[in-house]
């Protein structure tokens, strides 16, 4: 199973790329918000649900 990686902006979320289970995501998502500071989201396509997010606190 994969999670798919989104970031979200104003036209609507972009997809950022696939990882293969949910710990990478969340490591993932660390190393993207320290990058380039943003709301995501990690997409579960199984069950066609937001499992997680990281959110900007400005």
């Amino acid at each position: 199973m994969t999670y798919d990686i989104f970031r979200r902006l104003p036209s609507g979320p972009v997809w950022i790329e696939a990882v293969p289970d949910l710990e990478h995501a969340k490591m993932r998502l660390t190393n993207l918000t320290e990058s380039r500071p943003g709301d995501y989201f990690v997409y579960d396509v199984s069950s066609s649900k937001i499992v997680f997010a990281a959110i900007e606190t400005a």
